[in-house]
């Protein structure tokens, strides 16, 4: 009755039926190599992701899901991530534990899902890790998509995360999840914060960049 209602269509064709049809989907190919995202970034050992954000099957769901709150199309993209991870079997780097960038319990809260755990939970179980939450966010910042990019600094991500939860005894190496690398200043500086607990190495990996 919904979908009756409020039909969805296929972002890449227009078809109507799903969020991507199913030839869109078996179309869509992530970048030729997961390895041409790899970057070091300061706190953060590499980067890797799906595709570039401009391409319009990755930033079509994601927007679809973030901010429309369509449960089909993150489920669509969490798809996209599994195909694409057995597909490149070995392109991730061997870590002990996935984690998450969370999101602020206000975000939370009006959202009602947290988009990065969801996706963690997704490679965890393709790469078969155990994904654990291992920071909370403690200052709420302003979405960088609706900043201008002049905007968007270090300084407005320090001291907004802290370790939630961590053993005695850190993970060694961490995957850190999130939907979105732009310039990179939250991802920086949640593995700040892990380093500073202990985590030796750590490695990103996000659904676009850019």
């Amino acid at each position: 009755m919904v979908k009756a209602l409020f039909p969805e269509f296929c972002i890449s064709c227009q078809r109507e039926g799903a969020p991507l049809c199913r030839l869109c989907e078996l179309s869509w190919m992530p970048d030729p190599s997961l390895e041409r995202f790899a970057t070091t970034s300061g706190s953060v050992r590499g980067v890797f992701s799906l595709s570039p954000y401009p391409d319009p099957v990755v930033k079509g769901l994601l927007r679809q899901w973030k901010y429309w709150g369509q449960k089909s199309s993150g489920e669509m993209l969490c798809r996209l991530v599994v195909d694409t991870l057995e597909a490149y079997k070995g392109a991730l780097p061997t870590v002990e534990v996935v984690t998450y960038v969370p999101l602020h319990t206000r975000r939370l809260n009006y959202r009602g899902f947290d988009q990065a755990e969801m996706l963690a939970q997704t490679v965890a179980e393709v790469i078969h890790r155990p994904m654990s939450t291992l920071l909370k966010r403690t200052r709420f910042t302003e979405p960088q998509a609706k900043q201008a990019r002049s905007a968007r600094i270090e300084d407005e991500f320090k001291c907004a995360f802290e370790v939630s939860l961590l053993d005695a005894t850190p993970p060694a190496s961490v995957l850190l999840i999130d939907d979105v690398w732009t310039t990179g200043s939250t991802m920086r500086a949640a593995s700040r914060v892990l380093r500073s607990a202990g985590v030796q190495e750590v490695w990103g990996f996000t659904c676009a960049r850019g």
